[in-house]
């Protein structure tokens, strides 16, 4: 059963959220669209502001914007944000990165990075290198 209890993030606009459990802490992850704010709670009713990740681009190919609409995946004690990202400059036809024409290339990219928590503050390296290993937990 579920009650609505009112606005507990309303003071900015943003969109997609989503909530999860990592590193013994209940987190909350929004698309503001200038980076992925960041909210922690322990009753998942009252959230307090984190931080924003994501909002600087990244060195890989095809990670230069902000991450946006983020999911998160928590496997074996670590988690794994996947986003996407807009690689090309829709506004003047540049490309960002690359030189692939505009039927070769699609307009949002889907991304992947380790989230860590860093003095308490859920953090990530987009331009770390990953091993995405999955595997069911036994």
């Amino acid at each position: 059963h579920w009650t609505v209890v009112g606005d507990e993030v309303s003071y900015n606009h943003h969109e997609g959220p989503n909530v999860f459990s990592f590193g013994g802490k209940n987190w909350m992850i929004t698309d503001e669209w200038d980076g992925l704010g960041v909210y922690e709670t322990a009753d998942f009713c009252h959230f307090k502001r984190n931080g924003v990740i994501l909002k600087d681009g990244g060195h890989r190919k095809t990670d230069g914007t902000k991450g946006h609409h983020a999911d998160v995946l928590v496997n074996n004690g670590n988690a794994w944000i996947f986003y996407f990202c807009v690689p090309w400059d829709i506004e003047n036809g540049d490309v960002t990165y690359g030189t692939l024409p505009a039927s070769e290339r699609s307009h949002h990219v889907v991304q992947a990075a380790k989230l860590e928590i860093v003095d308490g503050k859920l953090v990530c390296n987009r331009d770390a290198d990953i091993e995405l290993i999955l595997a069911p937990e036994i």
